[in-house]
């Protein structure tokens, strides 16, 4: 009887998921996986998220005047090289699972993006709206996502598919 109200209890005890949620301002819970990340604010550009602590709340830090926090560097950038990015789109999410396939919108025309199933290849989207086209390396040369060039196999490292994933 313990068992069965044990299990009761579990499958009715709320979870909590990964989901993205693009009408949120995406404060992020403090974890180990998130601690000194900086996140987007999906409300406001001028701001990001960041944990100091594994269970302490994230602090909303302002970007220096003139910059905007631009999500996939993690970084403030200057009005002019930052790029609007929808909430929770391919270029800010990231699936370890999948190939890595993107959908292409005007954010990533003719950027190589990384194929996570195989560093021989990587995915380039030619235009918006379109599929993305798969694009092999030439021989002994392998896809390296720091550069966005095929590099020597030799000189190739392999990188976590989403190192700042939490």
């Amino acid at each position: 009887m313990k068992v069965i109200a044990l299990l009761a209890f579990i499958i009715s005890t709320p979870t909590t998921t990964l989901a993205c949620d693009p009408e949120s301002n995406n404060q992020p819970q403090c974890n180990l996986r998130n601690v000194n990340i900086p996140i987007r604010n999906f409300w406001d550009p001028t701001v990001y998220w960041l944990c100091n602590s594994t269970n302490g709340i994230a602090e909303s830090l302002k970007c220096p005047v003139s910059l905007l926090f631009e999500p996939i560097k993690r970084e403030c950038v200057p009005f002019d090289k930052w790029v609007w990015i929808k909430p929770c789109s391919a270029a800010t999410t990231c699936d370890p699972e999948s190939n890595n396939e993107p959908n292409c919108d005007n954010t990533n025309i003719n950027n190589p993006i990384r194929n996570f199933w195989d560093p021989t290849a990587y995915w380039v989207c030619r235009e918006s709206n379109a599929a993305a086209e798969l694009v092999k390396c030439p021989i002994n040369k392998m896809f390296d996502s720091q550069t966005g060039r095929c590099i020597d196999s030799t000189e190739w490292v392999w990188t976590e598919p989403c190192p700042n994933q939490f």
